[in-house]
This record gives C-alpha cells, sequence and structure tokens, in this order.
C-alpha cells in the first residue's frame, strides 16, 4: 500500500482520518508545517551565513553546555532518522511490506 497526499489537505485528511477528521483542520497543520520550515530554513541561512556551523547556541542546555550548530544538525539528522525508522516498522505492520 503506497500513499501519497501531494500536500493535498483531502488526502491527508482522508490518510490520517483516525487524527484528523476535518479538511480544515489538515489544512491547517499543512500550513504551519510548511511555516516552521520556511522559519527554520531562514534562520539556519543566517547561522550559517555568520559563523558557519561552529555558531554557539544563545541558550545553555540544562547541564550548562552550548552546543554549535554543527552539533544541534547533527543531533536533528539522528532524530529524523530514528522517527523515520519507527514510521517505516508502523507502516510496516499495516501493509506487511518489507524491503522498500
Amino acid at each position: 500500500m503506497k500513499v501519497v497526499t501531494d500536500g493535498d489537505p483531502a488526502k491527508v485528511c482522508a490518510v490520517l482520518e483516525h487524527l484528523l477528521c476535518d479538511r480544515q483542520a489538515a489544512a491547517e497543520l499543512l500550513a504551519l508545517h510548511r511555516r516552521a520550515g520556511e522559519s527554520a530554513d531562514a534562520t539556519l541561512e543566517e547561522l550559517l551565513a555568520g559563523d558557519g556551523l561552529d555558531a554557539v547556541a544563545v541558550r545553555a542546555r540544562p547541564n550548562g553546555d552550548r552546543v554549535t550548530l554543527r552539533w544541534v544538525l547533527v543531533h536533528m539528522i539522528e532524530e529524523y532518522a530514528r522517527h523515520a525508522g519507527h514510521a517505516d516498522l508502523i507502516r510496516e505492520s499495516i501493509d506487511g511490506a518489507t524491503d522498500l
């Protein structure tokens, strides 16, 4: 089973019917996601234009460390990969397909 939504709120709503039951909510969720991505892209471009990957976070972590942009990007890649793996397990439990 392959699901392609192409960002269409109606298709997203159909796929996530158990979570989002109206097209307005799906459209709002997609718009929010796009705005968050645009904001992150703008911030990343600004930081890369300045100190680059060695830019240091303004706020310290709870342990007092101030991390670099490089650390943040590597952490985000790790988290993204972890969640993609979880999504793949869910998809596999639905359609049974492996080796995709």
